[in-house]
């Protein structure tokens, strides 16, 4: 943004003007939340309703799955909680940088790849598919996800008071996905024309939501449903939030991840936060997981399988869960397990 538009009475009105000839006309349901100070403009999306009336959108009042190890799995059942990667974890290093890149061909609007880098270090999601019979039985997500059948599905729904501070939404691929994004750039390049060169400075980190939900084609087979969460970090560089920690990845990277509890465990977070009142706005601002089933895949020997049947119905005791058992077959088909194979 340029020095003539820092004044408040001048950039304010453009804002909103901004707002409802650009944001809106993409994402017609979306709340851009805009604050001046210091003369510099700052901003960001309510997540509340953002992806409503777009090919984002999805229902939270339903089931999803979940593919990991086992190992992994009651690392979840023992802490008590999921783990959300922040996006420098991730496997595919273009995430972010993807979609971004759709903006590049207009120099007020193009992409910095260092503050894009900077902000995966903000930017946490936890990977998700929808729970239907082929995303339960996809051989790829087996192989790939749940440790070659060694693993398993977990089938869990969200629990939530008030949905502010996360966002679920659908994955799009490859240059079809990127519809959204590509009539947003022609929409913010004629309004800085029609307006006297008025754009926000470092676009595509104000839209950060919406490319956070975009993948290359390749992928396309995950069909990944995601929940996204974004924090900033202090003037130290660090995180200071109740749910954000510090651990060492499995190449032995120092990282941050975001907790979501499991609703039988909401009351881990009492070591963190003492107060009853602070504990409970917590949780109206964000979700917790109920696990409904767990799925063992077929590539388990039947002596392991036994064993593991026998300490997940040990954990489910201890720390009063409600899920079922089941295992997929050697036929493909998912049957309720009573711990003989």
């Amino acid at each position: 943004m340029t020095k003539k538009f820092l004044d408040l009475n001048t950039a304010f009105p453009l804002m909103e003007k901004f707002d409802q000839e650009v944001f809106k006309k993409v994402f017609p349901k979306s709340t851009y939340l805009q604050a001046y100070f210091g003369g510099k403009i700052a901003g960001k999306f309510d997540y509340k309703n953002l992806f409503e009336e777009t090919d984002y959108e999805i229902s939270k009042d339903q089931s999803f799955i979940h593919y990991t190890s086992l190992q992994a799995l009651t690392s979840i059942l023992n802490n008590g909680y999921f783990r959300w990667s922040e996006f420098r974890h991730f496997e595919d290093i273009e995430e972010l940088h993807y979609a971004s890149k759709i903006f590049d061909d207009i120099d007020s609007l193009k992409s910095n790849g260092e503050r894009i880098n900077d902000q995966k270090g903000n930017c946490f999601a936890l990977s998700a598919c929808l729970n239907t019979e082929k995303t339960r039985k996809n051989p790829f997500m087996w192989e790939k996800y749940g440790n070659k059948g060694k693993g398993v599905i977990i089938q869990f729904k969200i629990n939530y008071d008030e949905i502010f501070n996360f966002l679920l939404g659908k994955v799009q691929y490859g240059e079809d996905g990127m519809k959204y994004l590509v009539n947003l750039k022609k929409l913010a390049e004629k309004f800085r024309l029609n307006n006297d060169g008025f754009t926000y400075d470092h676009f595509p980190e104000r839209i950060m939501e919406f490319l956070a939900f975009h993948k290359q084609e390749k992928y396309l087979s995950e069909n990944e449903v995601r929940f996204f969460f974004r924090k900033s970090k202090s003037k130290d560089d660090k995180h200071n939030h109740p749910s954000i920690y510090e651990d060492i990845t499995y190449n032995n990277e120092v990282r941050y991840f975001f907790k979501t509890f499991l609703t039988e465990r909401k009351s881990i977070l009492e070591l963190e936060i003492n107060d009853e009142d602070n504990r409970n706005e917590y949780f109206k601002l964000y979700p917790t997981i109920e696990i409904e089933e767990i799925i063992l895949g077929n590539n388990l020997e039947i002596a392991r399988k036994v064993e593991i049947f026998q300490l997940l119905e040990i954990l489910q005791i201890k720390y009063n869960y409600n899920y079922k058992l089941y295992q997929l077959t050697n036929e493909n088909k998912i049957v309720e397990s009573n711990g003989i194979f």
